[in-house]
């Protein structure tokens, strides 16, 4: 990634206390200009880091499905005894 990379490991960061953004809101909180913000976004998309969920241009929504996978880890109700499947 070369240059860009410094930018992408402090969003990478900030996602892992945030795993679910936006720009603006992730750009303000970290000092950086959203369209930075957005690059990092986009080259960790292509990464498949993260997953814009959103389908739009704008006002989109970036997740870090991975690491809510590892949070979500064993939070899965139980089925309920005599259930079926």
């Amino acid at each position: 990634m070369g240059r860009p990379a410094v930018s992408a490991l402090s969003v990478f960061h900030y996602m892992q206390r945030v795993p679910v953004v936006t720009i603006p809101a992730m750009a303000r909180k970290i000092g950086m200009s959203a369209p930075t913000a957005a690059k990092s976004l986009d080259h960790m998309q292509t990464m498949g880091i993260v997953r814009e969920t959103t389908g739009r241009e704008r006002d989109r929504i970036f997740v870090y499905e991975a690491y809510l996978a590892i949070l979500n880890e064993g939070t899965e109700p139980l089925r309920q005894r005599g259930s079926k499947g």
